[in-house]
């Protein structure tokens, strides 16, 4: 498999349905341009998948995926989101470190404990 590319809008587009589970929204497009992030003074685009998958999935948390046939089991949606976001923040922290002007636009930050669900 190659080595997928965070500045492909995509790549992007094939694994952000791989990390929900769920078709691509017909919004995800938005979702991956207006929480990318910059770096190079605005002109490298760094998409962000895994805070799109976590936004989509909150989206839907009224939705339960069966993991189990057996007993009924039923996944967490809300550990799954803070899973996503907390590799973001990973993903986020390495830019930064790699680029001084590595920027996440406002409102899009991660911050897995103060969310609520």
């Amino acid at each position: 498999m190659a080595e997928l590319d965070f500045s492909t809008l995509a790549d992007m587009q094939t694994l952000v349905p791989d990390l929900t589970g769920v078709a691509a929204p017909a919004d995800l497009d938005n979702l991956l341009n207006e929480s990318a992030a910059t770096h190079t003074s605005g002109t490298v685009t760094v998409f962000r998948p895994y805070w799109v998958a976590a936004a989509i999935l909150r989206r839907q948390l009224n939705t339960k995926r069966l993991r189990s046939a057996r007993g009924a089991a039923f996944d967490s949606p809300a550990q799954t989101i803070r899973g996503l976001l907390k590799q973001q923040g990973a993903w986020d922290a390495a830019g930064s470190d790699a680029h001084s002007d590595y920027t996440v636009p406002a409102g899009y930050e991660t911050n897995p404990a103060g969310l609520v669900f």
